[in-house]
């Protein structure tokens, strides 16, 4: 009897002590047993490194790395750095996974062939759960794959609803001068030397919508950051020759700039520097393939940011239940 593959999922703590334990329970009652449970404490100021020791005490498969605070991309790196397993997950510290994720992922991948799983996930609000988009179930080939995540056609760049081989991962790292988008920027690079993505909509994974997640924080220059990330995949598909990829990094740009735009007030001091290079940005990417990537709403929202910001906030605001 063949023996079965052992997948690292990788955790980076910092001051996670509220919801640290409902995440690694729900790791530890995974029906898939073979995995090894990599918690990175990033210079945590609570009680976080004491539960992740005690976790590591309690269960062989759970390996604890305390290192100084460097940022989750330094947290993430460290733990690829020491993985032992054939294939990698991650999940962050105050999400939790349903029972049969990593058993799911690994039998889309195995049976297809993949290098990439990608499973669905839900968004778990205080008062009610939500499914991502959905759609069904597809395996992705070659530069289809790469335009897919980059649109979100059926998935998108986040890195904790995928398992990856660890032999594709290679010597990849993840970028720790980019705090935003660094995600889909680690996930864009893996996936160039991919062949085979298999997507299940399943949704496995629970993104809890707290209020002081990232996306729900103003904008500061760390998650400005999100541009130069943008930047980076452009410079490798022109590196690669992909020019099929140029539309979709384009429409990436655009979106995560108006993003930016959204998030800040343009008449606080220091941020109308920041919100004027955001519609440069718009300005140079936004072009007639990369618009016909966008949605609908984001179209409205990137050609009214790139003509006029004093316009776009009162907009903004009279449109507020569409705000993404």
């Amino acid at each position: 009897m063949d023996k079965k593959p052992l997948i690292s999922i990788i955790v980076p703590v910092y001051n996670a002590e509220k919801y640290l334990k409902a995440t690694v329970d729900s790791l530890l009652c995974q029906s898939y047993e073979y995995i090894e449970i990599i918690l990175v404490d990033d210079g945590s100021s609570d009680s976080s490194p004491a539960i992740c020791d005690e976790y590591a005490q309690m269960d062989s498969r759970v390996r604890v790395i305390h290192k100084p605070n460097g940022g989750v991309s330094s947290a993430r790196n460290a733990a690829l750095d020491i993985a032992n397993g054939v294939y990698v997950g991650f999940c962050d510290s105050d999400d939790t996974v349903e029972p049969s994720t990593y058993e799911l992922m690994l039998d889309n991948l195995m049976r297809e062939g993949a290098d990439i799983s990608v499973c669905g996930f839900n968004f778990v609000y205080p008062d009610r759960k939500e499914e991502s988009a959905g759609g069904e179930s597809v395996v992705l080939y070659g530069k289809n794959a790469l335009s897919s995540m980059l649109i979100g056609k059926h998935f998108e760049g986040h890195l904790w609803d995928k398992l990856f081989s660890r032999t594709l991962i290679g010597d990849i790292r993840m970028a720790e001068d980019i705090q935003v988008y660094e995600d889909m920027l680690f996930v864009f690079s893996v996936m160039m030397n991919a062949e085979r993505v298999v997507y299940d909509p399943t949704p496995c994974y629970n993104y809890y919508m707290r209020e002081d997640s990232a996306c729900h924080t103003p904008m500061n220059k760390k998650q400005a950051s999100a541009h130069r990330a943008c930047e980076r995949m452009m410079e490798m598909a022109k590196a690669c020759g992909r020019t099929e990829l140029f539309p979709c990094i384009d429409a990436v740009t655009v979106v995560c700039n108006v993003r930016y735009v959204s998030r800040m007030s343009y008449n606080k001091e220091g941020r109308k520097e920041f919100a004027k290079f955001a519609k440069k940005n718009i300005r140079k990417h936004l072009n007639r393939r990369s618009l016909s990537l966008l949605s609908g709403m984001m179209k409205v929202r990137a050609l009214l940011a790139s003509f006029s910001l004093h316009l776009y906030y009162p907009i903004q605001r009279l449109l507020k239940k569409n705000y993404m």
